[in-house]
């Protein structure tokens, strides 16, 4: 099947949707320790590639540099860890806005990076977006109503969308990589997640329906990763990172229908104001301006 910039763009559509779900996944698992929830999902994720990659016989299509695996991985398992982490040390509404803020940046430094012209718009929608994440985190109390104790939830989530940014952009750039090489790169981090878990001793026994929720968190990851993976490669770029601003928004919708998040007027206006950031950082409301001039 050839995968055109329409076809390519709905999958990046159906990996944000994913992702919303993933987060009710992880509050479901708190009671685990991160690095085995991480652990045991990244395996699974990997087994589901590898599979994949050995029904084909493309093997040979996954042989790359070091330097390839070391940012592959930093990138997507770095990002998931952090953002997994950060619900442990804050409420997941302020989470989850502040660690899918990173389009901003995407789409501000986009233009310099891919040498696609930055304009005063990138600048503007940025200062935009980043209030409205601080009346998230502060329930629109701005600096009276920074919480403390959720400092380190914040901190990771930040190191979350610093990583992932920095991984779409270089997707984005370097199109050539195979797609399996995400199976791989997930499949390193397990390594690693492994390896923290049992120097640490805090494995717990997972019930039925966690180890149901760890398998079905690790099938949703292998899903999602690729469908994002042919999107940012094939797919309109500044599109998918205006729609990624509506992650914050299904998810919050989704933990206040099933009573795990408060449905505050700040996380509204600070989830608009994002979105309106958005869409004034790729253009569409300025061109929707002129075409009524």
């Amino acid at each position: 099947m050839v995968v055109t910039r329409t076809r390519a763009t709905y999958l990046g559509c159906i990996a944000i949707i994913l992702w919303s779900i993933d987060t009710l996944i992880n509050l479901h698992l708190n009671r685990l320790p991160v690095f085995q929830v991480l652990a045991s999902a990244w395996m699974i994720c990997f087994l589901i590639y590898a599979m994949v990659v050995s029904v084909r016989k493309n093997w040979h299509t996954v042989k790359y540099k070091p330097i390839v695996w070391v940012m592959g991985a930093s990138g997507i398992c770095g990002a998931h860890a952090a953002s997994v982490g950060a619900l442990r040390f804050a409420p997941p509404e302020q989470v989850s806005t502040l660690s899918v803020s990173w389009p901003i940046f995407v789409v501000a430094m986009g233009g310099w990076l891919l040498r696609q012209g930055p304009c005063w718009r990138s600048f503007l929608s940025s200062l935009i977006g980043f209030i409205g994440v601080a009346i998230v985190l502060t329930d629109g109390k701005l600096f009276s109503g920074y919480h403390f104790d959720y400092t380190q939830g914040y901190l990771l989530a930040i190191l979350s969308f610093i990583l992932w940014s920095s991984y779409v952009l270089i997707t984005h750039k370097v199109s050539q990589i195979n797609s399996a090489m995400i199976g791989m790169y997930i499949g390193l981090g397990s390594i690693f997640a492994f390896c923290f878990l049992f120097s640490s001793n805090a494995f717990i026994q997972p019930t039925l329906f966690e180890w149901l929720l760890i398998i079905l968190g690790g099938c949703i990851l292998a899903v999602s990763y690729f469908c994002w993976d042919v999107a940012m490669k094939h797919g309109h770029f500044t599109l998918l990172s205006v729609l990624s601003y509506f992650n914050p928004i299904l998810t919050i919708s989704l933990l206040t229908l099933l009573g795990l998040s408060h449905n505050g007027l700040s996380i509204w206006i600070g989830a608009f104001l994002v979105i309106l950031a958005a869409l004034m950082c790729s253009g569409i409301l300025n061109r929707a301006v002129k075409a009524k001039v």
